[in-house]
């Protein structure tokens, strides 16, 4: 790795991202450091517990810490999908071809963006369904 100084500046300037926006150190720290010759498992071993002390202090400045019990499951679940699907992908090596899902999902965004009748139907069902959501979603950010 010839880039090791750019580490800590990268972390800073999606921490701060994330701080405002809600996302970055993830969705933009782990690109970066990828082209910067970082292996995956090393980024997120790097990445994860800066994004999620972030969003821990979110929460609690946001809301002061009140969460009801059905968020906690819901957390609790979704994190378990993520690292089952995560451990899944990295002892399978990754060596799978994402691109048709990820069009589809593409497509679907923006769909539910451009239609508003859509967009009330899904919202509907994703509130009956929730459970099931928490999991697919999990599952989709694990891999």
């Amino acid at each position: 790795m010839e880039h090791e100084y750019l580490f800590l500046p990268v972390i800073m300037l999606f921490s701060v991202i994330q701080s405002i926006f809600g996302m970055g150190i993830l969705v933009f720290g782990t690109p970066a450091l990828l082209l910067l010759g970082y292996d995956f498992s090393s980024v997120l071993g790097l990445l994860l517990p800066s994004s999620v002390l972030i969003s821990l202090t979110q929460l609690y400045t946001g809301r002061g810490w009140r969460v009801d019990r059905k968020e906690i499951f819901n957390m609790a679940l979704c994190a378990a999908a993520v690292i089952i699907f995560l451990s899944v992908i990295i002892i399978s090596g990754g060596r799978f071809n994402f691109d048709f899902i990820i069009g589809l999902v593409l497509i679907f965004s923006a769909v539910v963006r451009l239609s508003t009748n859509f967009r009330q139907f899904i919202s509907a069902r994703l509130i009956k369904y929730q459970r099931l959501y928490v999991l697919v979603m999990g599952a989709l950010h694990g891999v």
